[in-house]
């Protein structure tokens, strides 16, 4: 997986050997409470929090992945987004 710091438009043009690409984002969900599911698939919980080590520009991680072949959907996750300061 590519991993970028900012927003790039021509993010598709990826690196040899790599097949997606993950915007690092200045929030994530605490490592501290991820869970190992069936088959060794890492799944990130719990409350985001402010990244200690390397902060992207985007507000939150983001995903991508250009073929869908790719992927198999196992769940589908509802977010509510509070905007309160």
């Amino acid at each position: 997986m590519a991993e970028l710091l900012t927003a790039k438009y021509d993010a598709d043009k990826l690196p040899e050997g790599k097949l997606s690409t993950k915007g690092v984002g200045e929030t994530a969900p605490d490592p501290s409470e991820a869970r190992t599911m069936e088959g060794g698939v890492l799944v990130p919980l719990g409350k985001p929090k402010k990244h200690n080590g390397r902060k992207g520009a985007l507000l939150y991680n983001e995903y991508i992945v250009y073929n869908v072949d790719q992927i198999r959907m196992r769940c589908v996750v509802q977010v509510h987004f509070s905007f309160k300061r």
